[in-house]
C-alpha cells in the first residue's frame, strides 16, 4: 500500500521516526492508525423488520414529538 502524505504531516512522521525511536515511518502510521481504531468504537446497524417498524411509527407520529429536553424536565 502507497500512502501520499501532505507535506507538512510527511515532516511529522520524519521528526517521529529521528525523535521518538520509531524504526521507520510504516510503523509511525501503523502506530497512529490502531490508536484511531482504539478510539472509535465499531458501529454497525442492521435494519431489522422490528427496527424498520419502529422507526416508520415515530416517522408517522413526529407531529405529536417532544424535544428530549422536555422529557428531561429541564
Amino acid at each position: 500500500m502507497d500512502i501520499v502524505l501532505p507535506n507538512d504531516l510527511a515532516d511529522y512522521v520524519n521528526t517521529l521516526v529521528k525523535r521518538e525511536g520509531y524504526s521507520d515511518s510504516s510503523e509511525v502510521i501503523t502506530a497512529a492508525l490502531r490508536h484511531f481504531k482504539a478510539g472509535r468504537p465499531a458501529r454497525s446497524i442492521v435494519m431489522t423488520p422490528a427496527l424498520e417498524r419502529l422507526l416508520q411509527e415515530g416517522m408517522e407520529d413526529l407531529h405529536e414529538a417532544i424535544p428530549t429536553s422536555d422529557l428531561r424536565g429541564k
